[in-house]
């Protein structure tokens, strides 16, 4: 959708030249078009795909931005840039409420200030600098560092809950001084002050559900998102979809195809992936155009560079090639619905609170949990220099203070952190990338659906995909009766029927499924599961991301022990065997992407 970058500074050359830098390398990547705006100290320029949905309302007194199409609480109006300044610039003191939808938004009035929001978790990416005279806001960090009033140095704070979990954590990014907007929460900065974060939105959680029978738990949920699609997804439209072969996808499928929509799918994979004949199966169901395309591994050490360059690892580093993805979004109507966050909002990562030998739940399971997809804790400490070895002590500190600041019930921690950490980053920040070539539909951004799930939905109901998988079954049987992609060589559908567990049983017979091998190969040397695929850290495309990154890895000695990086991510011509190929992958890669990172900005 849109990179942006803007600045309120009384000094006039100073603003300008900062601009005229940032106007240069602002467009992060090909096909996005530039456009500004300025109202007295305040100015403000983006690059965007041609279609996105942009509006911005300026005049001698101040302006407002916004990136999205943000929607009205309870209505399916989406609001423009003149009722947003309308909204947001109203003198009591109390903040304005926050939208349904994606989106980022800025408004600026002269003599008062700056206020900055994004969406209700904020999957939108807002960061900031700020002194008592200037303030810097962007969807990324990087272009901070051509104002002369910004220092970017390490912050190993930062670093170190980046290094926990895979991905930011707290706010804390890269760089000193450089935070990033809470989820829920609203930037107000005037001049004179330091900028501030207030609350805008807080997860509604209570116990109201907690006692309703799991058929309860579906008719509300399914009530939920069916107010969601009236308001998120207009008549008239043509829309489009990211189409896998999992539940997510083929569930917005069938509320939009419901509707008579015109629908067009992209489906990422080789014609051997089990998820690419599984989406196959679903496509044929709705009758909607399918867009087939498989990743080019030979894009993957571009698209890990423009990551850790824009990025400044946020979200991690598995899910980089999103970026070789936009060129094809951009053949797809310009709204295109994704299942991102979906599932993480209707059933959530709250199994990972739980630990089955012994029977335990509650935080040291969740870290532990969270923790197998960043550097393992006993090999980062070990990795650290001496003098910052108590930092992941002090950031797990900050984690568990965090957890325990969702409720009472250890079980609604656990789908709370989650929600505002992993969904947040590990699976929302593939959203802003793969905005870049369309607009994001997410109906689940609405404040109706994650109120009813935080109303008390139990582990019970949410755990491996119960709920949602239920609400499937009742709302689209035939598309429950398909085989389902679930990382895995079971693609047993939901809902079998008789002819499917007949017919599977003939192809296991005459192995007919083979027929989409290639030429010459045998079923057992073709890796048909995507995602074990496409993360293989031996694969073509991750080979070539540790040969790029290999020659940064002397800066990265200010803070790691040598010896131990080298036994942990060793040289890219040593293999590393790992016991859970796509999760012990996880640190290392974000490893690559600090090397990468560090040869442009250490």
């Amino acid at each position: 959708m849109a990179n942006f970058i803007l600045v309120v500074d009384p000094d006039l050359e100073r603003r300008a030249g900062f601009l005229s830098a940032a106007s240069a390398r602002v467009a992060l990547a090909e096909g996005l078009e530039g456009a500004q705006c300025s109202a007295g100290d305040f100015g403000c320029l983006w690059a965007a795909e041609a279609r996105a949905p942009v509006g911005r309302a300026v005049d001698e007194e101040g302006a407002a931005v916004l990136w999205g199409e943000p929607i009205q609480p309870g209505s399916a109006e989406r609001i423009g840039a003149e009722r947003l300044r309308t909204l947001w610039t109203k003198s009591d003191e109390r903040p304005p409420d926050a939208f349904d939808g994606l989106y980022a938004t800025a408004v600026y009035q002269s003599g008062r200030g700056l206020r900055v929001g994004a969406d209700l978790l904020g999957l939108f990416p807002v960061y900031y600098f700020g002194t008592e005279e200037v303030i810097l806001v962007g969807s990324s960090p990087e272009l901070f560092r051509y104002h002369p009033a910004f220092v970017g140095k390490l912050n190993p704070t930062g670093l170190v809950g980046m290094l926990l979990l895979g991905h930011l954590f707290d706010g804390q990014s890269l760089w000193q001084g450089v935070r990033r907007l809470g989820p829920g929460c609203l930037l107000e900065w005037q001049p004179g002050r330091p900028p501030r974060e207030t609350a805008q939105y807080r997860l509604p959680i209570c116990t109201k559900y907690l006692d309703f029978p799991f058929r309860a738990h579906v008719d509300i949920v399914q009530e939920a998102v069916d107010e969601a699609m009236k308001r998120h997804v207009l008549d008239g439209r043509p829309y489009g979809l990211m189409l896998s072969g999992g539940q997510d996808s083929r569930l917005l499928g069938g509320y939009l195809r419901e509707r008579g929509l015109e629908v067009s799918g992209l489906s990422l994979g080789a014609p051997t992936d089990l998820e690419m004949y599984c989406a196959n199966a679903v496509a044929r169901e709705l009758k909607i155009k399918q867009l087939r395309t498989d990743l080019d591994l030979g894009a993957f050490p571009a698209a890990a560079e423009r990551a850790a360059r824009w990025e400044h690892l946020a979200g991690g580093m598995n899910s980089v090639f999103d970026w070789s993805v936009l060129p094809f979004l951009r053949r797809l109507p310009l709204h295109v619905a994704m299942g991102y966050v979906f599932d993480s909002i209707i059933v959530g990562q709250v199994i990972f609170g739980y630990q089955e030998t012994p029977r335990t739940y509650g935080f040291p399971n969740l870290v532990a949990k969270m923790n197998t997809w960043g550097v393992p804790q006993e090999t980062l400490r070990r990795l650290l220099r001496p003098e910052l070895a108590d930092l992941p002590d002090e950031r797990l500190q900050r984690m568990k203070a965090i957890y325990d600041g969702y409720s009472d019930l250890p079980f609604q921690k656990v789908w709370g952190f989650c929600l505002h950490h992993r969904a947040r980053f590990h699976v929302g920040s593939s959203i802003w990338r793969l905005s870049m070539g369309s607009y994001p539909l997410l109906p689940a951004l609405d404040r109706r659906i994650i109120a009813e799930v935080a109303g008390g939905m139990p582990t019970a109901s949410l755990a491996k995909r119960r709920l949602e998988s239920q609400l499937i079954i009742q709302r689209f049987p035939r598309l429950a009766a398909l085989p389902l992609d679930r990382n895995s060589y079971n693609i047993e559908p939901l809902q079998p029927r008789l002819r499917w567990l007949l017919g599977q049983n003939l192809k296991r017979r005459l192995g007919s499924l083979d027929r989409w091998l290639p030429k010459g190969k045998a079923a057992e040397e073709v890796e048909r599961r995507y995602y074990y695929r496409i993360f293989d850290f031996s694969n073509a495309g991750w080979a070539a991301v540790r040969r790029a990154a290999e020659p940064h890895r002397e800066r990265l000695q200010e803070v790691f022990d040598p010896k131990v990086l080298d036994a942990y991510l060793p040289p890219p011509e040593v293999p590393i065997p790992m016991e859970q190929p796509i999760a012990e992958a996880s640190g290392r890669k974000l490893l690559l992407g600090l090397m990468l990172w560090a040869g442009e900005h250490l």
